[in-house]
């Protein structure tokens, strides 16, 4: 299973990052994937850590991966 998460700037609208998660089980929470999403984009310097709540983070629902 592939799971995507982005994450928008709520004051453009854009797309600052996404990541793609894949799964052999569907083991995390959507807590754990916002929060390993976040943590990837301060480390690639997308975000500003200090103003997470400029940014609106969406999960994107399960899709089949490619085999």
């Amino acid at each position: 299973m592939l799971k995507k998460v982005q994450i928008i700037e709520k004051s453009s609208g854009r797309v600052k990052i996404q990541f793609s998660f894949n799964l052999a089980d569907d083991v995390f929470k959507q807590e754990d994937y916002i929060t390993d999403a976040w943590n990837k984009a301060i480390v690639n310097g997308v975000v500003n850590a200090d103003q997470q709540e400029n940014y609106k983070i969406e999960i994107f629902e399960n899709t089949p991966t490619n085999k």
